[in-house]
């Protein structure tokens, strides 16, 4: 089924495969249960646009092992996880890459890092009619309107995940008061700017961000989610979600899907600041932000044979954030990114007053060419407003992004699972200063190897 951006789908799941969790959880015994796995992935991006001093040219390689323990009686367990990112250009390259170390008091000064990315303990009670699933430490986080994105490999928190499973019906909480992503070496407190901690002063933390969600599955042929969470004293957000398949016999399968999410700022919680790339700190400045904002987007996808078809809508009101806030805190990648419907390789279309519109194509081979995959997607944007953070009511703001994907997965033979993935992007904009004109390639190779 054709539930995701063609392009952000083939992203994510070689993500995933990088950051080594398809590695089964341990079944029973802690030693007998146990798997480990190692993952490399090559991570290669050329983005040139306008301001050339915000291009991007990064070249690198990431290595993760991951550990997994079984269960010791059948209930108790812990995992743990390791990766480096590895600058395959001796510091040549140039702009914030996403997956090399970043500070950015200093920007350009990227680099290779090591770190710890899971050391967690786990538990499991009950069963599939009724159990509990609870993932506590530095981890993943996946419940409510958290999610846990990646780059070369996963980011993750210092929190808790816990989901309570009854039949068709899962309930999550997810809580945590730091944050690691793929351009740092160490975890984080959470805050209310976009500094990151990382040397530089303004803005306040945020004591934790935790969040509740409700999962009904709908007998294999869709899903309902629901779900509400806060960023301490910043930020409130709440999502609908839902997706429902339609067998259309000889004519392939329908996915209908649409998702909608609100949230609203807390009183003095929101700062914005003013950033000179030479100066050594920021300017920053509570900002009074009272609006409700929205974003909602749903699309039609049409599977037959080997084709898919996807066609999507989706507007935003978002007067405060200017670009909708997805996330419970400003720089920590807490959010579900993957449900929206009309995003694109670079940009999601979120800006105030936007209305877009999003149609996608792909392909999978058989024969001599199984594994292999094609697709493109055309999204248009437009009514946004003029200036990012200083909206009028001039809404004549345009945006056309052309997204291609090109990728093969080996089937067979000694390098079986070898996933490569080409991704060309390219994004025009009329009348706004929201974004420039850009083009993006992006290359990717990923493989990983069971240990035991």
């Amino acid at each position: 089924m054709f539930k995701k951006s063609l392009i952000a789908s083939a992203i994510a799941t070689v993500a995933v495969l990088s950051s080594g969790t398809v590695v089964a959880d341990g079944g029973e015994g802690f030693i007998d249960g146990s798997s480990m796995d190692l993952g490399v992935m090559y991570y290669g991006r050329e983005r040139d646009h306008e301001n050339a001093g915000n291009q991007i040219r990064v070249h690198a390689l990431g290595l993760n092992a991951n550990l997994k323990s079984g269960y010791y009686n059948g209930w108790l367990g812990a995992d743990f996880s390791a990766a480096s990112n590895i600058d395959l250009m001796g510091g040549s390259g140039h702009g914030q890459s996403e997956v090399l170390y970043y500070d950015n008091k200093n920007p350009g000064d990227e680099r290779s890092s090591e770190r710890v990315t899971k050391a967690r303990i786990k538990m499991k009670f009950g069963d599939e009619a009724l159990g509990a699933d609870i993932k506590a430490g530095y981890t993943d986080i996946n419940a409510g309107v958290i999610g846990t994105s990646a780059g070369i490999n996963a980011h993750s928190y210092r929190g808790i995940d816990a989901k309570l499973n009854m039949d068709n019906l899962q309930l999550a909480y997810g809580r945590a008061d730091q944050f690691q992503n793929d351009w740092d070496d160490r975890f984080r407190d959470l805050t209310n700017s976009w500094h990151q901690n990382k040397n530089n002063t303004g803005g306040e933390q945020i004591d934790f961000i935790h969040s509740i969600g409700a999962r009904y599955d709908l007998n294999g042929n869709g899903w309902v989610d629901a779900a509400y969470g806060e960023g301490k004293d910043y930020r409130k957000n709440y999502h609908l979600a839902g997706s429902y398949s339609f067998d259309l016999e000889e004519l392939g399968t329908l996915t209908l899907t649409s998702y909608y999410q609100s949230g609203k700022y807390e009183e003095g919680g929101a700062y914005t600041y003013d950033a000179d790339p030479s100066d050594s700190g920021v300017d920053m400045q509570s900002v009074e932000k009272t609006e409700r904002e929205y974003t909602w987007s749903s699309s039609a996808a049409l599977s037959r044979g080997n084709w898919n078809f996807l066609t999507g809508y989706g507007q935003t009101s978002a007067k405060d954030s200017g670009e909708y806030q997805l996330r419970l805190t400003a720089w920590a990648n807490s959010d579900h990114r993957n449900f929206l419907q009309t995003w694109a390789q670079l940009d999601d279309f979120l800006w105030d007053g936007q209305k877009v519109v999003k149609f996608a194509t792909s392909y999978n081979f058989d024969g001599d060419l199984k594994g292999f995959s094609t697709g493109v997607s055309y999204n248009y944007g437009w009514d946004n407003y003029n200036n990012r953070g200083t909206a009028t009511e001039n809404r004549d703001g345009e945006m056309h992004a052309l997204d291609f994907q090109f990728s093969y997965a080996v089937q067979s033979g000694p390098m079986e699972g070898l996933w490569l993935g080409v991704f060309p992007g390219f994004l025009r904009t009329t009348d706004t200063d929201v974004k420039d004109d850009r083009n993006d390639i992006k290359v990717m190779a990923t493989y990983n190897i069971s240990v035991f």
